[in-house]
């Protein structure tokens, strides 16, 4: 407290100074705990340096067949990919995709592309798996994941979201958290628990409340959380109001809002 002024962060300031009671904490958000924002342009160019580091000439080898095994099973297209190192002063990669097409005569050609001229899904995707096994490798690790289910199909999130409830997979008790407006995340195939299931609702003033779903009386644990949530019997949907609404171009709009 002593070495701290108020504009400093107390755990870094303790982390600098080698204080050995805040060195365990620090090194535990430094090291096993991830978090992952909004992804947009800036932050997809710097996890997919990150993740074409293990793939570069496959220095990972088990990392590298589990996301190629995950790339081809997602129904990308995608048959192999492969990591050019561009000599740059910041050694950026290049990320080289290579999709196999059947002509109507049979045959069979091979296209490459740039991971840039990729989907919008397949690009996310690609960061997705490479985030995920990363952080199923980390022994007791922590991966936080904002809006988890942005350009992906609703089937492949929910498998992703299965291979941490799958203890054969998850060995080593990986804890991944998401926020997802996703509903079918909560469908029984997940066999999430309730403690598992958190929402958000926002009380008459505009504050934000975080419940689980035990905190919620009369939830057993075979009910389809995903009906029940939809159905408002949980809280946490957004309050509509009913709208009298009609769109004129010419006058300003006449809205009643009851």
């Amino acid at each position: 407290k002593n070495v701290t002024d108020k504009p400093q962060l107390f755990l870094s300031n303790g982390a600098n100074n080698k204080m050995s009671q805040l060195m365990v904490v620090f090194e535990y958000f430094n090291n096993s705990f991830h978090p992952v924002p909004f992804l947009d342009k800036e932050m997809d160019s710097i996890y997919k340096y990150h993740i074409a580091e293990f793939l570069f000439e496959e220095k990972n080898p088990i990392f590298y067949t589990n996301f190629i095994y995950l790339m081809k099973g997602l129904d990308t297209g995608i048959t192999k990919i492969k990591i050019e190192k561009i000599k740059t002063l910041d050694g950026e990669y290049r990320i080289i995709t290579y999709h196999q097409f059947q002509h109507k005569d049979g045959t069979i050609s091979e296209q490459k592309f740039q991971l840039e001229r990729e989907s919008v899904g397949t690009q996310k995707l690609f960061i997705i798996i490479g985030l995920l096994l990363d952080a199923l490798n980390e022994m007791g690790g922590v991966i936080m994941i904002d809006e988890f289910e942005r350009s992906l199909h609703p089937q492949i999130s929910k498998f992703l979201l299965g291979l941490f409830n799958n203890k054969d997979i998850n060995t080593n008790n990986t804890q991944l958290i998401i926020s997802t407006h996703d509903t079918e995340l909560l469908s029984k195939e997940n066999n999430l628990r309730r403690d598992q299931v958190w929402f958000v609702e926002k009380d008459e003033f505009g504050v934000s409340d975080l419940f689980s779903l035990t905190d919620v009386e009369g939830v057993r644990k075979d009910v389809p959380f995903d009906k029940w949530y939809l159905s408002n019997r949980f809280g946490g949907v957004p309050n509509l109001k009913t709208f009298n609404f009609k769109i004129n171009f010419e006058h300003e709009p006449q809205t009643e809002i009851e």
